[in-house]
């Protein structure tokens, strides 16, 4: 509120001070996704601008992008209307610096957003727009031009031809593979192609795709990096499973084993690094009561000192200020009673502290158990599927044939579940920050727990999908459903699927 306040004194804050409180707004908004309140700020940004006009590439540059966002903010609204006239504005702008790389990445935003709309035709105009923009431009950025084939292709597959789209994602991973900066799209369109491979029963250039998109996973140990991987090696399983490769299927499953170690060994790192944290944090604690009790033993002694003096000096001159001896008892008296309620107010501190430490450290203790416990299950699972490979390899031919299609099934049927599983704990609280909000603001009653399983249920899940994420019996999901239902007042005959989607 202080900043708003300050933002819309203009005769009393500089400039530049002034645009940084309307930017950071824009920022934050953004971020929250709030997008009336973003537009608000941008306008008052465009508003700053018009009063300070500079004749200088860097302030029509500010003025092209705050057009270009508020473009947007009415792209998310799906007025269409607004947002081509703000981006045509843009692009006038742009059309006096010459600057053809933000011309065509603005020619290739009005296309996302008007695909989003469902608008394909419109959209692929605007593509091909933005390409002919870089293509005539001295200045050429790879990322931009790979980023609109990248929406081509998605163009080429909506309207289903395949074959087409395949073939522009597989131009853009030749052309960026050698630039190390394109990592994470290299990524990303490499699994989009990867599925269109297995989709056309293309198994052999899906077996080489996989090579390729494992080299281009970093090697450093993240949770992100073992996610990539865990999803290549059950895409890997597919392929192999197709070309009838029992003994790569067998070696990758001992890959998978020691994929599943190294993942557990990398949670062991994780819980001894937090450990460390929580012993060197109680030890400066430690430290810094001991450094508070020094300090208030040596006021305590400087303290006894004055008193020791003052009663000699009362001694002395005791017989002829009497009066001034009963007064000096009585302030006495009313100091240790100051000191004494002091002293009990220090050890409630002290008291709630240690609480609250031994309570985060109990919190901790037990996220960590569930994903060790995971990370057993998945090692278990592994080794069920070794003995049940090795059983096959035991049997008739045609024996053999049935029990690895039965396993075959069960195997994709157990990784789109623990894909299903980690994809919704990866996004649950991204997806629902909004909701979160909200269902705090209404029911603040409801606790940790209760608030996880709301945005579970809002996301469709059953109690067993829920059980199995949060790592608990169905019977305490069920428990948990009846108290958010006593919290928020809901009648036994009403929905508490269609009463969370309401929030």
């Amino acid at each position: 509120m202080k900043a708003e306040n300050l933002a819309n004194k203009d005769k009393d804050v500089p400039y530049e001070t002034n645009f940084l409180i309307q930017y950071n707004y824009i920022w934050a908004f953004g971020a929250i996704q709030n997008n009336e309140l973003k537009r608000t700020h941008i306008l008052k940004l465009i508003a700053l601008l018009d009063q300070h006009k500079e004749d200088t590439p860097s302030h029509f540059h500010r003025y092209q992008n705050a057009l270009g966002d508020l473009a947007a903010s009415f792209h998310i609204t799906a007025d269409l209307d607004s947002a081509i006239k703000y981006y045509e504005y843009a692009i006038l702008l742009a059309l006096e610096f010459k600057d053809t790389i933000y011309i065509a990445s603005t020619l290739n935003n009005m296309g996302y957003y008007t695909a989003n709309n469902d608008n394909w035709t419109l959209a692929k105009s605007y593509f091909d727009k933005a390409i002919q923009t870089l293509n005539q431009s001295s200045k050429h950025d790879s990322i931009l031009y790979c980023s609109i084939r990248d929406n081509i292709a998605d163009y080429f597959f909506n309207k289903g031809d395949s074959a087409q789209a395949i073939r522009i994602v597989e131009e853009n991973m030749q052309y960026l593979l050698p630039k190390k900066e394109s990592k994470e799209k290299l990524i990303r369109w490499g699994n989009k192609l990867l599925d269109c491979y297995i989709n056309n029963h293309e198994y052999q250039k899906a077996d080489s795709l996989i090579s390729i998109i494992q080299n281009i996973i970093s090697k450093e140990e993240s949770s992100v990096s073992y996610g990539q991987n865990k999803q290549l090696i059950g895409k890997k399983m597919i392929v192999l499973q197709q070309l009838n490769e029992l003994e790569e299927i067998k070696r990758i499953q001992e890959k998978y084993t020691l994929f599943l170690e190294n993942y557990s060994a990398f949670l062991d790192q994780q819980n001894k690094t937090l450990s460390d944290l929580l012993l060197d944090y109680k030890t400066s604690i430690t430290k810094e009561e001991m450094a508070l009790a020094k300090q208030e033993a040596e006021y305590a002694k400087k303290n006894a000192l004055r008193n020791r003096a003052f009663l000699i000096v009362i001694a002395v001159i005791s017989i002829l200020i009497i009066v001034l001896l009963v007064l000096n008892y009585k302030r006495k008296i009313a100091l240790e009673h100051r000191d004494n309620e002091l002293n009990i107010k220090q050890l409630e501190i002290e008291r709630l502290e240690k609480n609250k430490i031994r309570f985060e450290l109990n919190h901790k203790t037990k996220d960590f158990s569930k994903l060790l416990m995971q990370s057993t299950l998945q090692e278990d699972w592994s080794k069920y599927l070794i003995d049940k490979l090795q059983s096959i390899k035991r049997l008739k031919e045609e024996n053999a044939k049935i029990e690895l299609r039965d396993l075959i099934l069960e195997l994709k049927q157990k990784a789109g579940m623990y894909e299903k599983i980690h994809e919704m704990q990866k996004g649950m609280e991204k997806s629902n920050t909004r909701f979160f909000f909200a269902l705090d603001s209404r029911y603040p009653s409801l606790t940790k727990a209760e608030k996880e399983t709301c945005g579970l249920i809002r996301m469709n899940m059953q109690s067993k999908e829920i059980a199995l994420i949060r790592n608990i019996d169905p019977s305490s999901v069920r428990k948990l459903r009846q108290r958010i239902r006593t919290k928020v007042s809901l009648d036994p005959n009403e929905d508490l699927y269609q009463f969370i989607q309401s929030i």
